[in-house]
């Protein structure tokens, strides 16, 4: 089979020729140098899990989850304490902080499964 009047043979070579002209560069060490307790920034915004009492006019809150990351984190912990048949009235409820860098008084669980430990 011939490709624009050239035959395999001949492209054979001239790939093995390219292959041999092309310098081959060192290999470059890319890794980082592990940064062992680099504090790890708690997010502006927590997701957590708030438990009711149901009865209007009443403020009886508690919260019955971790912090969490996302709103997925949190949302999964609520079907699995309503899976506990939990009673009261369960939802997702959300706090943001304006404070630089964020700090709160409670662990947050990252979206990677890395926890933030509450300032001491």
């Amino acid at each position: 089979m011939t490709f624009g009047g050239s035959s395999d043979t001949d492209s054979v070579s001239l790939t093995l020729q390219a292959a041999t002209t092309l310098k081959v560069q060192p290999m470059v060490n890319r890794i980082t140098r592990l940064e062992r307790f680099k504090p790890i920034a708690a997010p502006p915004d927590v997701y957590y899990v708030v438990q009711s009492s149901g009865t209007v006019g009443r403020r009886d809150h508690a919260v019955i989850s971790p912090l969490y990351e996302t709103r997925s984190q949190a949302d999964a912990e609520l079907a699995r304490l309503r899976a506990e048949k939990t009673k009261g009235v369960l939802s997702v409820w959300m706090r943001t902080t304006q404070d630089e860098p964020p700090q709160w008084l409670s662990d947050v669980i990252m979206a990677d499964g890395t926890v933030v430990h509450a300032p001491k």
